[in-house]
């Protein structure tokens, strides 16, 4: 099983596969099917979330796991991306909603460490965030609360954060 391995707070993404190989592994995938994998909703306040929705503060965790494994002389990697967001009014959480969704690639390159290291951060986000926001949309719309619509994600928000991180350091 290999997980995502993200920077400490304040420490810089330092891709550790070479961009060549990273390019070569890319161009072979194909996206075989995403599905949801599991989906949660806790409102503890509902209250507090219509009438102070201007103090409510959404936190959002983001985290991802695969499997790769060789089948019919090509990889698959099954990545799971899974979404938490927590919605604070002062320190207390009001409300929560998770969801997973799986991501199934194939590839005829085999799938490391390092190679899900940066796709994770990048490239998997980009596939699963669409349906996580609409997941999210979705259930806020149907408890009867103010609409969350997740922030669109953009990996060159990645890359710039981590740019600035690393300009900062030096």
């Amino acid at each position: 099983m290999l997980e995502l391995t993200r920077p400490n707070e304040g420490e810089a993404f330092a891709p550790s596969i070479p961009p060549q190989e990273y390019v070569r592994i890319v161009a072979g995938i194909n996206i075989g099917a995403i599905g949801l994998t599991s989906c949660q909703c806790q409102l503890h306040n509902r209250m507090a979330l219509v009438n102070r929705a201007d103090e409510i503060r959404p936190v959002l965790d983001m985290h991802a796991v695969c499997q790769s494994f060789e089948q019919d002389a090509s990889w698959v990697m099954v990545a799971v991306q899974h979404f938490t967001v927590r919605f604070f009014w002062n320190e207390d959480v009001v409300m929560l909603l998770s969801c997973g969704f799986q991501v199934d690639y194939v590839s005829p390159e085999e799938f490391t460490q390092e190679f899900f290291d940066v796709y994770g951060s990048l490239a998997l986000p980009t596939h699963t965030i669409p349906y996580a926001r609409e997941m999210f949309q979705s259930l806020t719309s149907r408890m009867n609360v103010p609409v969350f619509v997740l922030p669109l994600f953009r990996p060159d928000d990645v890359l710039e954060e981590s740019q600035m991180m690393a300009t900062s350091v030096e």
